[in-house]
Order: structure tokens, then C-alpha cells, then sequence
């Protein structure tokens, strides 16, 4: 698997400190998150970042190379992981903030759009008003083009609306929340310091608020008030500077930036500037914040300071005076508050990115999905047997597939966490497959073209017509072979007219699969490896993927499943009815066979599908009407519980890989004749089977086993032996070892 190209985006200048030192944290959150690659950074002002970052493995581009880039790599690069530093730019409160925004911001999510990337994550946020034309629109981008967002206030996940919003502090908030002995530490100095703090003020301007005359007049009245305190820059230069401010309101020519009075002085900050206020206490200087964004309110409400947080509109110099005073004389309750209510959310933060831009594993299958609503089934491939197996390796697993409208839910649900169902459509049939080719190709395309990791089921449709799309676009891709298609299409398993095409197609595209596959895996220990042997065996694995918890060892009843010599002999099989592959026809010949000899035999049928009524008519026809159970699709453990009241498991299939139905019944204790097909002989010996489509052999050894209880007890128990091999714990150890080659070569 390609290592992705990753991206910072939205970086603006380090000429303020608070966007720098944002810029910082977001680069080390992804660090910790386990990206070790070059990190490109695209910022407004590269120049300001070639010093500032402590980084080495990045690199700094302006907006106008982005553009660039994107014109001339996007179209042939894919899986990029891009982030957005976290911050508060994301605003359209009037046209002329939404145009800027638009074109500074907007600009750099559409392109990133266009990557077609893996992922993309903003860093904590806090977004709106999007009350324009140019907000709606920026609203628009950000909650289809980008895939998570972490917000920093309430109001702002109400206002987006996001699919995919979490609520959690501003990464600054979060850095000092993670730093608790640095809050002790801080607590512990201002005990021993008698002489009186000095103090700073980070004012900026708000020209563009409705109350920012009465603003500015309130903060000559607290200069009056603190005579003695000093002006800091946060920000200068560029169109954001404090340094014009300070000349224009305050006849301040120069001021000490906030950088060094944090590294050089004990002091007390009052800042208008939210990072100001949160940069100070990160560096261990009591900070009061006067706020004039939703986002100062919510990062103090979130570090437990709400008392020394006041809005610029309403704030009463007095009472901001009378704090910084309190906090002159003895800060430690500002400490004290602050460790009491710093809960460290960081590692959530971490584990949130490491889950959102680690690969995702895309399986294409010709399956039989249903569909129920919006939900879909399985009786085989419900979520705990297939995608939870691949969850603990990957955050996310898509399965790709058609699914087909059903009245109710058999078998269990495909998706639960982590795990999404992609759904191609529904043709059933030539004529159906011909008139939704175009459409079809179209959608099997998109799920190649968004995969990190592709694997592609065989035999089937959908993977034939992917393999060849991803030959064609030189997309990688991995394979896993279920089943032979020489057994499926031969002329005792099917009737249909083209079945011998089928066969030719179907067999060629499995063995191309297997030699051209980045990994190959089978469901057998042999037999499919003889029929489509790999390209090298040290990216080929061979286990099944039957799903057998380790408890279901012990879903046997050894009282109802021994034969009483004067009762029913009872017999049980599970398969599908969707064609004659299974054998079913061949099933109740042999029991008509047996009841004509006078065995007092039944038969209980578990499955569905579009032949279930053919096979009940037969029964009718051949006198079992009375004899033959149809118990139709069952959820896993029913089907368990079944099969466990039998005394026999007979599965005469025409074609199988290796049969979950077969490997359930014996680990649950109940003897089992098959037919000799796929990898079946891995796992039974010869007494226990027969040959495929022979109606006369197999009623002989049903016979004997119904006289025969000293075999079946026999059996009982080499089967189970057997069959351990395949329960939970072991195949989830073959589970990882794939999986790990699926990264390292997919």
C-alpha cells in the first residue's frame, strides 16, 4: 500500500503567535496520531513558518502552489489524508468577511476535493456565522468536502450541522488539559512570589463589530484603571496587526510581543484575543479573555475559567480591573479552578485521527444481500463473520455488492461500526445485466477509483469486471478465492444454457486473479491452490472464514442427538436454494431412496432462495411431503440450535470452497457426510464421504451410518477434533497476518 501524501491546510502566518502556535499543535497532533511522512504545509504566509517550526519532515507552500499542484497532480494521485489547522477562520458573518473567506479558505477545500482524497480532517473549530450568499456557500463546502470536523463550541455544531461533528476543546485548551503537573507547577510558584505581577494587555481590533466605538472607550477606561500595566503584540504585520491598533487608538509606537513576555516575564494577561489569553496560560501566566467570538467563551467554559472570561460587547472595566487585581495579589484559585476541571481529551483527539485516516479495506463480492429498507442482511456475511474480523486491523471496512429488496430480514446485519455496505444495484439475470452494464461498470469504478485497499472476491461478476477495470487503470488490487468455478458451472451443478462460457470466462478470471493478485488468499489448506496456484507463495494464505465463537464448541446436546434404534432417524442440511450447486435435488432422491427401504428417515432443509418452491414440489412429487422440513433462512445461532437436534449433516454439493454450513455441524458435535468437492477431503476422511452427483452411493452411506451408531459416535468426536483448528481464537491469529500483508503489499 502506496504511504499517502499528507497535508496541513489553512495555515496563515506565524506572525501571530496564536495562528503559529496553532500550526505547531495541529503538526504535532498529527505526529502522534502516527504520520511520520513529509507534511505539506500550505500556508498565506510561508516565509513567517521557515524558522518558526520546530519540524523538519515538511514542506511550506504558499496558496498559489496549492492551486497549482492540484491543477497538475490531482488528476493522477489518489489516498492523500488532508487536515485543516485548527482555528477560527472557517466565518461569513458579512459579504466582505465571506468573500475573503471564500477565497482564502473556500479555495483550499475545493481543491483538496478534487485529490480525491482518503480523508479529510479539520482540527478543532470554530465555524460561522454563515449568514451570506458567500457563507451559505461556505457552509455548503465544508459540510460535503470535508469528512470530519472538530468543533470547539456548541453553537457552532448547531450551525453546521455536520455528519460528522465532534464536540471537543480548541487544541490549545487540550494541550494544557493533557499538561497537569505543568498546572501544579505554576499553582506551586505563585505561593512563594511576594512581589506585585505586572501586567499585559492583547488588544486587537473590532472595527467591523456594531459596538466598536464603545469597545475601544471601554479599554481606555481599564488603562485608566491599571495605570501601570503594558501593551503586548500577538499579531503583527499583514492585514491582522495589533501594532497599527496600538498606534491609532493608544499612540503606541512599540510593545514587547507576547512570545517574549510569556518566555521572559511573571506576569498577569488580559487578552482580546482568545490564543493570546490560551498561549499565556500554556506558558504558565494567569489570563483573563475578553471575548468577542462565541469560541473565547466556550475554550474558558471548557478549561473551568468561565469567572475571567467577559464578552467585549458588555464587559465592565471595573469588574475586569478588580480581577486583574485579585489575580495581582494571589492567582493560585486560577490555577486551582483550572486543575479541578481540566479533563485531558487530547488522547481522544489522537485516537479519533489515528481511526479516521488510517486505510480502509474495500471488499468487492457477488453475494446475496437483502435489503430491508435502508438496513442489509446476510445469513453468511452478517457483520460478527465478516467485517468485525477485519475491524480490529482496520478503522473502516466497505463492502461493495448488490443487494436485492426483501419483504423481511434474514440473517443478520453487514454493517455495525466500522463497517459500511456500498450498494452497486441489482441485475439478476442476462437481460438485466445488460441493460444495467453501463451503469454498473460506472459504480464499480467509483468504489476502485475510492479504495485504499481493494480485494476482490472469486468466482463472481462484479470482481471479473473489476479485476479487468483495475488491469486497465493499473490499480492494485488483492484476491480471495472462495470457490471453483469448474465445479459451479459444470454441467451436473447448472442447467443453464451459457453455463459452459460461464465456466471458460469464470475459470480464466480466477486464474488471472490468483497470478496477478498483490496477495492471494483461499479457503482451503490445498485443494484451490492446486486448481489457481498463486504467483509466489509468500503472499498466498490458505484458512477459512467460517465463524465459529469458541463457545459454540459447546452448543451440542448429546441426549437429543443420539438415534433412539425405533424412532426418526433424523437428517439436516443448510445451504442456499439460489441454484442447484448445492445439491439439493440429488438430497431428496437419496431420501425417497431410503424411505422405500423402510428407514424411518427425515429431512430438515434450512435456507431459501429462488428455488425453495421447485424443491418443494419435487418433495411432493417424489411422496416427502411429510417427511421433508423447510425451515427456511435462519439467523446463525438457530442454525446452530438446528442442526445440533439432528444425528446426521449431509452436505452433497456440486461445488464448495470450504463449506461453513460443514464445519458448523461438526463443531457442535453432529456427524457429517459430504460429497467430495472443493476442500471438503481437508477436513473429513474417506468413510465420510462421497462422490458429487451420485444419487445411489450416497443413499448407501446414509444407510449404513442410520445402522451404524458405533460410527457416528466415532465420528462425533474425530470431527470435532478436526474441526478446532477452525474455531474464533486460531483463524483470527491467520486474520491479522493477512491483514498485515494487506498493508504491506496491497
Amino acid at each position: 500500500m502506496r504511504v499517502p501524501d499528507v497535508y496541513l491546510l489553512h495555515a496563515y502566518s506565524s506572525r501571530n503567535s496564536g495562528d503559529g502556535l496553532l500550526v505547531k499543535l495541529s503538526l504535532r497532533a498529527i505526529r502522534e496520531a502516527g504520520f511520520r511522512q513529509v507534511v505539506t504545509v500550505v500556508c498565506l504566509d510561508p516565509e513567517s513558518f521557515v524558522d518558526y517550526l520546530d519540524e523538519t519532515q515538511i514542506n511550506l507552500i504558499s496558496l498559489g502552489q496549492f492551486v497549482i499542484r492540484t491543477i497538475t497532480h490531482a488528476w493522477r494521485r489518489r489516498g492523500a489524508v488532508f487536515f485543516g489547522v485548527g482555528g477560527g477562520y472557517l466565518r461569513a458573518g458579512t459579504w466582505k468577511e465571506g468573500c475573503k473567506t471564500l477565497i482564502a479558505h473556500g479555495l483550499q477545500i475545493f481543491c483538496a476535493s478534487l485529490w480525491r482524497p482518503r480523508t479529510r480532517i479539520y482540527l478543532p473549530q470554530s465555524v460561522g456565522p454563515f449568514s451570506t450568499a458567500p457563507g451559505y456557500m461556505l457552509k455548503w463546502l465544508v459540510r460535503r468536502h470535508v469528512d470530519t470536523i472538530f468543533l470547539r463550541d456548541d453553537k457552532s455544531v448547531r450551525e453546521l450541522n455536520h455528519r460528522h461533528a465532534v464536540r471537543i476543546g480548541d487544541l490549545v485548551v487540550l494541550e494544557i488539559s493533557k499538561r497537569p503537573h505543568a498546572i501544579e507547577l505554576a499553582a506551586s510558584k505563585c505561593l512563594t512570589r511576594s512581589a506585585r505581577r505586572k501586567v499585559y494587555f492583547v488588544f486587537r481590533d473590532l472595527g467591523d463589530k456594531p459596538y466598536s466605538d464603545a469597545y475601544i472607550a471601554k479599554l481606555r477606561h481599564l488603562i485608566e484603571l491599571t495605570p501601570d500595566a503594558n501593551l503586548a503584540l500577538q499579531s503583527a504585520g499583514r492585514g491582522n496587526s495589533d501594532d497599527l491598533f496600538y498606534q491609532h487608538v493608544f499612540g503606541v509606537d512599540s510593545a514587547p510581543s507576547l512570545r517574549d513576555v510569556i518566555r521572559c516575564e511573571d506576569a498577569i494577561v488580559v487578552s482580546v484575543r482568545l490564543h493570546g489569553s490560551l498561549e499565556s496560560v500554556l506558558g504558565g501566566l494567569p489570563s483573563i479573555h475578553i471575548a468577542y467570538e462565541r469560541k473565547g467563551q466556550a475554550a474558558y467554559s471548557d478549561l473551568g475559567l468561565s469567572e475571567y472570561a467577559f464578552h467585549a460587547e458588555s464587559f465592565d472595566p471595573n469588574a475586569v480591573a478588580a480581577a486583574i487585581e485579585e489575580l495581582r495579589c494571589d492567582p493560585a484559585p486560577f490555577w486551582q479552578k483550572l486543575a479541578g476541571s481540566s479533563a485531558n481529551r487530547y488522547g481522544e483527539l489522537v485516537k479519533l485521527l489515528q481511526d479516521e485516516s488510517s486505510p480502509s479495506i474495500t471488499f468487492l463480492i457477488d453475494g446475496n444481500f437483502q435489503k430491508v429498507g435502508d438496513q442489509i442482511y446476510s445469513p453468511h456475511m452478517g457483520y460478527r463473520k465478516f467485517a468485525a474480523r477485519f475491524t480490529e486491523s482496520f478503522a473502516r471496512v466497505q463492502v461493495a455488492a448488490r443487494s436485492f429488496p426483501a419483504p423481511h430480514a434474514r440473517g443478520e446485519l453487514v454493517t455495525g461500526e466500522g463497517a459500511q455496505f456500498i450498494d452497486v444495484g441489482s441485475p439478476r439475470g442476462v437481460t438485466a445485466w445488460i441493460v444495467q452494464l453501463p451503469k454498473l461498470i460506472g459504480r464499480i469504478w467509483r468504489v476502485i477509483h475510492n479504495a485504499d485497499l481493494l480485494v476482490l472476491r472469486f468466482p463472481g461478476n462484479l470482481s471479473s469486471i473489476a479485476m479487468l477495470l483495475c488491469r486497465a487503470s493499473g490499480r492494485p488490487f488483492s484476491a480471495e478465492i472462495v470457490a471453483d468455478p469448474a465445479d459451479y458451472f459444470s454441467d451436473s451443478a447448472s442447467r443453464h444454457p451459457l453455463r459452459r462460457v460461464a465456466r471458460w470466462v469464470h475459470c480464466g478470471a480466477t486464474r488471472h486473479a490468483a497470478k496477478y493478485g498483490r496477495t492471494v488468499r483461499y479457503v482451503t489448506d490445498r485443494a484451490l491452490q492446486m486448481a489457481y496456484p498463486p504467483r509466489t507463495r509468500a503472499r498466498s494464505f490458505g484458512f477459512s472464514d467460517v465463524y465459529l465463537p469458541d463457545e459454540s464448541f459447546d452448543s451440542r446436546d448429546d441426549a437429543r442427538n443420539t438415534h433412539d434404534d425405533g424412532g426418526v432417524f433424523r437428517i439436516v442440511n443448510v445451504a442456499m436454494m439460489h441454484n442447484e450447486s448445492k445439491g439439493h435435488e440429488i438430497l431428496l432422491r437419496a431420501v425417497a431412496a431410503l424411505r422405500q427401504r423402510a428407514l424411518n428417515v427425515e429431512l430438515t432443509l434450512v435456507g431459501d432462495g429462488m428455488l425453495r418452491t421447485d424443491f418443494a414440489q419435487l418433495a411432493v412429487r417424489l411422496g416427502l411431503e411429510d417427511v421433508v422440513h423447510f425451515d427456511g433462512a435462519l439467523n446463525g445461532d438457530d442454525v446452530l440450535r438446528t442442526v445440533s437436534r439432528h444425528e446426521l449433516f449431509v452436505l452433497p454439493s456440486l461445488q464448495e470452497g470450504m463449506p461453513r454450513a460443514l464445519l458448523e455441524a461438526m463443531a457442535v458435535g453432529v456427524p457429517v457426510i459430504a460429497t467430495h468437492v472443493g476442500g471438503v477431503a481437508e477436513v473429513l476422511d474417506p468413510t465420510s464421504l462421497v462422490p458429487p452427483a451420485d444419487i445411489d452411493a450416497l443413499t448407501e452411506r446414509i444407510a449404513s451410518v442410520v445402522t451404524d451408531a458405533k460410527w457416528r459416535e466415532q465420528q462425533k468426536q474425530r470431527q470435532r477434533e478436526a474441526v478446532l483448528r477452525f474455531r474464533y481464537t486460531e483463524l483470527q491469529a491467520h486474520y491479522s497476518r493477512y491483514c498485515e500483508a494487506l498493508k504491506a503489499y496491497g
